[in-house]
């Protein structure tokens, strides 16, 4: 965290954008005189924005926030601000289909690998639009999703987070799949999958070079605290709730 805090201050980025937390995390640092910036805009994206957290941001920076609302299938399904007053959904790209509880999307542009009716457990709340600044759904900004974010304790002994986007990268040969099961902000276990039939000399290589990963991965967060366990496994399961594969649990 002290090396983004360098960077950006050597930087002084004119838009600031992140996960909802690690923009909190910034503000707090801003607020610190740790870090002395000035974005112009920030933008919020892969987790929900709460209320609170956004005008503590906005309050800190002095700069208008847009809140983007994504997903790994379909990019971007939502733009919103307070210029806005509120989200619209991107309705050119994306078909919705809100329900109590979830929602169904389907793609109108994915041709090569097409997702119709696709179920997210999100829950979008339409409310009325006085403006019509577009031609769009619009929506709260407050989205309800249920997953999670990996956030450990640093050797500072502050939260902070590895991004989904490192795990979800992770390629390592006979790897075929894994889940990170969160246990506490000091611990987690990663379950992995790998090809049937590896010689035994071949899977121990291969859960060496997942420990390596995990190993560079700690370390360039400065987490050396952070403990984990490898644990393989003959299957993983989606949530049975969903009928999705997580890949963080908790």
């Amino acid at each position: 965290f002290e090396i983004i805090i360098k960077e950006l201050n050597a930087m002084q980025p004119t838009i600031l954008s992140g996960y909802a937390f690690a923009l909190k995390k910034l503000a707090e640092a801003q607020r610190a005189n740790k870090l002395a910036i000035k974005p112009g805009i920030l933008q919020s994206g892969g987790e929900p924005l709460s209320t609170e957290d956004k005008k503590y941001i906005q309050e800190t920076f002095d700069a208008p926030m847009v809140n983007v609302y994504a997903s790994s299938e379909h990019l971007i399904m939502g733009i919103g601000s307070d210029a806005l007053g509120g989200m619209y959904l991107m309705e050119d790209n994306i078909y919705f289909e809100l329900k109590h509880t979830k929602t169904y999307s389907t793609n109108l542009f994915n041709y090569t690998l097409p997702l119709i009716r696709y179920e997210m457990s999100d829950h979008l709340e339409v409310m009325s639009d006085t403006t019509h600044q577009m031609p769009f759904t619009k929506i709260k900004e407050i989205i309800g999703r249920n997953e999670y974010v990996p956030i450990f304790l640093n050797d500072n002994g502050e939260e902070d987070f590895i991004s989904p986007i490192l795990l979800v990268e992770l390629y390592i040969k006979h790897l075929t799949k894994f889940q990170i099961h969160l246990i506490d902000k000091h611990n987690f276990i990663f379950r992995a999958h790998l090809e049937p039939k590896l010689s035994p000399v071949t899977k121990t290589k291969t859960i060496k070079k997942i420990d390596q990963h995990l190993q560079k991965i700690l370390q360039e967060k400065k987490m050396h605290t952070v403990k984990y366990t490898i644990e393989i496994v003959d299957r993983l399961w989606v949530d049975p709730k969903t009928g999705k594969f997580r890949l963080i649990t908790r």
